[in-house]
């Protein structure tokens, strides 16, 4: 036989936890960084910006609105369309798992508000 190594057997080097996490950090601040200038370069929405400062969410319809004159040249002005009642909301209503109810039909005014508040948040659709 000849005496060829297992893959297994060979030790693999370990790297410290400090030096994963500096590396992981600087690759990804460097791509981002990256992708930012590739933004700015290409449109004039984007700007090169901290990669640490917190930001606001965007206010799209205000967004669509100060960006108008652009976006109507842009061929891609379908998507970006959205119709006036784009949610729409169902109730869906719970089925019952038992065979007989768990909550009693007795009136609810005679128990505790504690015991009341339970019940009816038991009863609600989840809406």
């Amino acid at each position: 036989m000849s005496s060829v190594q297992r893959a297994f057997s060979r030790k693999l080097s370990k790297q410290h936890v400090a030096d994963v996490r500096r590396q992981i950090a600087t690759s990804t601040s460097y791509y981002c960084v990256f992708f930012l200038f590739l933004l700015s370069s290409v449109s004039g929405f984007f700007s090169t910006m901290s990669l640490y400062e917190v930001l606001e969410p965007l206010d799209y319809e205000k967004f669509l609105g100060q960006h108008q004159s652009v976006l109507d040249r842009d061929p891609l002005k379908p998507i970006l369309d959205f119709p006036p009642r784009d949610v729409e909301l169902r109730v869906i209503k719970r089925k019952i798992r038992t065979e007989e109810p768990v909550v009693s039909h007795k009136s609810i005014d005679t128990v505790s508000p504690y015991v009341k508040r339970c019940i009816e948040s038991f009863l609600q659709t989840g809406s």
